[in-house]
């Protein structure tokens, strides 16, 4: 059985290292926020929702919004 991805609660850290497995937990943090800055529409939506730039909980409802713009990370 494979395992699917779950819209849940994540720290910011914990999904950035879902996305990008293969570098630093930081650097995945890093990579994760310029994807999200990049994109004017999901970084409104996500404002919007309460992600402030220190932000380190992201809502189920936060996550459901990076991953229709992203895709499901691996």
């Amino acid at each position: 059985m494979e395992d699917t991805f779950k819209i849940r609660s994540y720290g910011f850290q914990e999904l950035a290292t879902l996305y990008l497995p293969n570098i630093q937990p930081k650097s995945a943090s890093i990579r994760l926020r310029v994807w999200i800055n990049r994109n004017p529409q999901l970084s409104d939506r996500l404002e919007k929702l309460g992600l402030s730039r220190g932000c380190r909980l992201l809502s189920p409802e936060m996550v459901r919004e990076i991953v229709s713009v992203l895709g499901e990370p691996c």
